[in-house]
């Protein structure tokens, strides 16, 4: 019993043409009212902190932070590529995202 869940994160340098278009495009498609899609900015003081100055791996600069969380609470509200099929649910959250960025799970 409980919540079935997936999460996946990245940067985007920019909220480029493209990176709009997939958010518009597949948000409406979203199956449960429990998921998000989380956008926030990375910079100013952020971005004045060196490199090697923290343990933060994701780098420092200025970028946007993208969260995917997909919540259900049973199963039939994935679609039926990603039931029982992790690597098909990282598939279908997948974003243009900045080079080498790391996972943020």
């Amino acid at each position: 019993m409980g919540f079935h869940t997936y999460d996946r994160g990245t940067y985007l340098e920019d909220l480029s043409d493209e990176a709009i278009e997939v958010v518009t495009d597949h948000l409406p498609r979203k199956n449960s009212p429990l998921s998000a899609l989380l956008f926030y900015r990375l910079d100013q003081a952020y971005s004045q902190v060196g490199q090697d100055d923290t343990a933060f791996s994701g780098g420092r600069s200025p970028r946007f932070a993208v969260f995917i969380v997909a919540v259900c609470p049973t199963p039939s509200f994935w679609p039926p590529t990603v039931r029982g099929s992790v690597p098909s649910g990282r598939r279908c959250a997948r974003t243009p995202s900045v080079p080498a960025a790391t996972s943020m799970r």
